[in-house]
């Protein structure tokens, strides 16, 4: 068995908010995290396993949002 984690990558951006108050703040600073690069080594990985015929069997665990 092996593991395989992601990486990530936080920053603050400036987003617009949704329902400004009158005369307030149009926009506010959140941070951001992204997945970088994951789903393609994660793919590579079980490409390569299937390919070498290394597994009968793989499954994948994802914390992955279902609308994303």
């Amino acid at each position: 068995m092996s593991v395989h984690y992601g990486h990530f990558l936080t920053h603050t951006v400036r987003v617009p908010l949704a329902n400004p108050n009158p005369g307030g703040p149009r926009t506010a600073e959140v941070v951001k995290t992204e997945e970088k690069g994951s789903d393609v080594d994660l793919a590579s990985h079980l490409l390569l396993d299937a390919f070498r015929q290394t597994g009968d069997v793989a499954v994948v665990i994802s914390n992955a949002h279902p609308d994303r």
